[in-house]
């Protein structure tokens, strides 16, 4: 982790236990000890510097000061189909890295539907892996994360004034790395590991998505939604 996140009522005790992963972190890995500094940030607020007052049998004792940086998460929001859950902690860890906004799982009519009841998708669990995703990028903004049954009722949430582009393999008028990104908040939508149904490319079509494609060769909806991230960001001049 580049930057250790703390929630508030941690920085308001001053202290975390030596079995906390974190704890292991600053001594094993950063070989940190008593009057050094690390990075820290509060969860969703500031950034600043953690002085190692005392290392006890229990306890790391910290003092902290902190500066403003306002550092926000990038206008991208993400909809995907709900993917195996083996794969979503790598998956919300490398969005969350990667700075989208909001990541919105959908039930999708190709999915597998049992995705979904899995505890991966937990929402302790997915927390933990946003957490992790904004250490690595050196960030306390954690990316939002939304469940709904369908691509239907994700698409009646206020989509006014977005740029919205869809993943299709099958009736993309264009690639995605020759799409146009205007300076507003781009929402793209990557499907299941069986890709979209008829009915709900209707859908996107009735909202005003483009379909898109990146090749010619069929990627799996984690690959595929990393990379069309990517592609966003490079063609917003965000990375």
């Amino acid at each position: 982790m580049n930057l250790i996140l703390f929630d508030q009522l941690e920085i308001e005790q001053n202290k975390i236990s030596v079995k906390d992963h974190r704890s292991k972190h600053i001594l094993k890995i950063l070989k940190a000890g008593e009057g050094d500094e690390v990075d820290i940030g509060i969860i969703n607020k500031d950034k600043g510097k953690a002085l190692i007052e005392r290392i006890e049998n229990d306890f790391i004792h910290f003092s902290f000061r902190f500066y403003k940086e306002d550092v926000r998460l990038h206008p991208i929001k993400v909809i995907l189909g709900f993917i195996r859950p083996v794969n979503v902690q790598r998956v919300v860890k490398d969005l969350a890295t990667l700075g989208v906004s909001d990541i919105n799982f959908v039930g999708t009519e190709k999915g597998e539907k049992s995705y979904a009841q899995s505890k991966m998708y937990a929402p302790e669990n997915l927390k933990k892996y946003l957490i992790e995703g904004a250490e690595q990028a050196f960030s306390t903004r954690l990316t939002n994360v939304f469940f709904y049954k369908n691509l239907e009722d994700c698409l009646k949430t206020n989509l006014e004034g977005m740029n919205k582009i869809a993943l299709d393999n099958y009736e993309a008028t264009g690639q995605l790395s020759q799409s146009k990104f205007p300076k507003k908040t781009t929402m793209l939508a990557i499907g299941s590991e069986r890709g979209w149904s008829d009915k709900e490319r209707q859908f996107f079509r009735a909202h005003k998505f483009t379909l898109a494609s990146m090749g010619n060769r069929v990627l799996r909806s984690e690959t595929a939604c990393v990379s069309a991230v990517s592609i966003a960001l490079a063609k917003m001049n965000l990375i």
